[in-house]
């Protein structure tokens, strides 16, 4: 079952992989205005900061060509100032994943976190926008129980709890992707353009990856380095450190358990029930036609000015959806005992 089936997402083309935004401290920001990008105001950031977003998923040309435009513009018009509370933040498309290989991903890229944010820089880690599984552990409580109870994510899916992990876990349930937060922002484009590379390089991992046990087996069989190698492949170099092999041992041993844990996935009859429901309805403001295939709703629009009230009311609707989705929990353990 793939994250577009299960959550009331604008479902986009499997090419428009990837979604960025980029944070910035400086003069001169809002003067610049590029195609494909919006500018929004965060308050994390001091002075006149700003945060580009791309004005959504794109493909990787595409998005590595917005990023150049981008970065022209911001020399011609604008003054960056180096700040660590500025990061870039990568959106990769999961929507047509299976829930088996979003946990695939999620442990792969679990195991290399250390060193991935060594590549990203020393103050990143520990940083408290991107805060590691290691600095925040009950991510992984929280994925356990999510991987337990069908591959929905309810304990680390809801906005607020996990925004601020390296890893964005809860941006699967409002976009269908998964946010990676560590990059600083750069003073060109060439690193974000590594960091994605890696990022769809580890993607492509595991897509191809039987199960999350093989991770953690193949680690144990080959060792550290050699593994590394493996699976890194043309990466290897980039995230190479001089302890390398301790980093991987203690990514591995953090989500051995995670890795180990089974899927318990939730029968197709059991989602079409839980769509044709008001809930689902009110979430998704689509008309549900039954019976037949999940649908593939589109997401709500952000609209400005009125935020607060969309959010209240989008927060009371996932409640009930989630409380649906509790019931059909209940029913299932019911009919199985």
């Amino acid at each position: 079952m793939k994250i577009k089936d299960i959550y009331p997402l604008h479902v986009w083309p499997k090419e428009n992989e990837l979604g960025i935004e980029i944070e910035m401290e400086g003069e001169g920001l809002y003067d610049v205005n590029c195609k494909n990008w919006v500018i929004d105001g965060d308050g994390s950031l001091r002075g006149h900061g700003a945060e580009y977003v791309l004005n959504g998923p794109m493909t990787k040309q595409g998005a590595f060509d917005s990023v150049d435009v981008l970065y022209k513009q911001l020399e011609k018009r604008a003054n960056i100032a180096p700040s660590d509370r500025c990061g870039v933040h990568i959106h990769i498309n999961c929507q047509h994943m299976d829930i088996k290989k979003v946990f695939n991903y999620i442990t792969l890229y679990l195991i290399f976190e250390d060193l991935l944010l060594s590549w990203c820089g020393e103050d990143r880690e520990g940083n408290l926008f991107c805060l590691r599984a290691k600095d925040a552990e009950w991510l992984l409580v929280s994925l356990i129980e999510d991987k337990k109870s069908f591959g929905k994510f309810y304990k680390t899916g809801h906005k607020g709890t996990f925004k601020y992990s390296a890893m964005n876990v809860a941006a699967l349930t409002y976009y269908g992707s998964l946010e990676f937060r560590s990059l600083r922002t750069p003073s060109s484009p060439s690193p974000i353009k590594e960091y994605v590379n890696l990022l769809l390089h580890l993607k492509k991992v595991a897509l191809k990856a039987t199960d999350t046990k093989d991770f953690i087996a193949g680690c144990s069989k080959r060792g550290e380095i050699e593994w590394a190698r493996e699976i890194l492949g043309p990466y290897f170099n980039m995230l190479r450190h001089r302890n390398m092999d301790e980093m991987i041992i203690e990514g591995v041993r953090r989500a051995q358990a995670l890795a180990y844990t089974p899927l318990k996935v939730i029968k197709r009859k059991q989602l079409e029930d839980a769509v044709n429901t008001t809930v689902w309805r009110d979430i998704a403001d689509i008309q549900i036609a039954p019976p037949g295939p999940a649908p593939q709703p589109e997401r709500p629009r952000r609209l400005r000015g009125n935020e607060d009230e969309r959010e209240i009311a989008h927060a009371e609707r996932l409640r009930e959806f989630n409380a649906q989705w509790r019931r059909i929990n209940e029913n299932r353990e019911e009919e199985g005992g």
